[in-house]
């Protein structure tokens, strides 16, 4: 069977024996912990600073560039250009449809920009905010590209010009 100590067994000298290496060894690293802690912190505000301005870029309205010749839509890291004579149908829908896998592209809450699997599109490329119908789909040779824009009538406004375009070819 194992002796416990009793506190009265221990004197002053063996405990002061085997508290100063400890308090050496505390002393030590204490600059070092701070550091460690202080790059932590740092590390960690940096982190949050830096997906806080990629979900703001991200999430921004995609920009439409119509010119008689092509369509170049963009928002944020993704963009595609349609050549005006290569778009098939153009259709403005109040409803999304569901949005399966994403692909290669940016969601979060109620925006997806990049391409995404949909149901009845297949692998769409998407740059829309869900809440804000309607939907400007574009069926092309390079795919379907679905837009909408910061209000109804900007989305309205894009599909009207798109079917004008097309009729003029």
């Amino acid at each position: 069977m194992r002796r416990v100590a009793r506190v009265a067994d221990i004197d002053e000298g063996q405990v002061a024996e085997h508290v100063a290496p400890l308090r050496l060894l505390e002393s030590a690293l204490s600059p070092l912990s701070n550091t460690v802690r202080n790059f932590g912190i740092m590390l960690s505000v940096a982190t949050v600073v830096f997906i806080a301005a990629l979900v703001r870029v991200e999430s921004r309205t995609p920009t439409v560039l119509l010119t008689r010749d092509s369509l170049s839509v963009a928002a944020g890291r993704y963009r595609r250009t349609i050549a005006v004579s290569a778009i098939d149908s153009v259709a403005l829908t109040w409803r999304l449809g569901r949005i399966g896998l994403r692909s290669a592209g940016f969601s979060f809450g109620n925006v997806f920009h990049g391409t995404f699997v949909m149901r009845n599109h297949g692998k769409a490329r998407l740059f829309v905010n869900r809440s804000r119908p309607p939907f400007v789909t574009i069926h092309s040779a390079a795919g379907v590209v679905i837009v909408s824009l910061d209000d109804a009538v900007q989305s309205r406004i894009l599909y009207d010009s798109l079917r004008t375009l097309r009729r003029a070819r």
